[in-house]
């Protein structure tokens, strides 16, 4: 497994200055406690936290995640991921293949999706970003992978309800 160099992409104060622009409601340069609020509810893919008449915070509903990437920097989650722990998802250490699948997957459209033939398409118009990613991509059938893991061979059910008309990302083992 190989690590990018940090100097490879952009730096973290173009980061920064890119979230405080996305979340710098009131455009003051600053991020005040409803607009951090809102940052963290996104980052944690639990949507905005919200107060509650209990005074408390509640969870508005579930907003896009963003995550940096090591090679083009800031992304808005666009498909929707069932079964991942967002904040595996986030931390870009943790490589497994399924959160390596995750991370690529959850820039697709899944939109047009009506069918397992529409998955494979979808899947397959990923193949070079999983491969760049460090996936052994061996096949792709309908709304499965082929991979190479630890030297073993396996399909992986990676798109649910392909034929629901509201498909998810998953990650199901055969």
């Amino acid at each position: 497994m190989s690590v990018s160099p940090l100097a490879s992409g952009p730096s973290i104060v173009d980061v920064a200055r890119q979230i405080v622009q996305r979340f710098d409601t009131n455009g003051d340069g600053r991020l005040d406690a409803d607009e951090f609020s809102s940052l963290m509810g996104r980052l944690t893919g639990q949507g905005t936290l919200a107060p509650s008449a209990a005074g408390g915070a509640t969870v508005a509903a579930a907003a896009p995640v963003l995550y940096a990437a090591p090679e083009t920097g800031l992304r808005e989650r666009s498909a929707v991921l069932e079964g991942f722990n967002h904040e595996k998802l986030a931390n870009l250490n943790h490589r497994t293949p399924k959160y390596i699948f995750a991370r690529v997957a959850q820039q697709a459209d899944l939109a047009g999706v009506r069918d397992k033939a529409g998955a494979e398409a979808v899947l397959r118009s990923l193949l070079p970003d999983l491969q760049t990613a460090g996936l052994d991509v061996l096949d792709v059938r309908g709304d499965s992978l082929k991979l190479r893991i630890e030297g073993r061979e396996t399909w992986i059910d990676v798109v649910r309800g392909a034929s629901s008309g509201n498909p998810a990302f998953q990650w199901l083992p055969k």
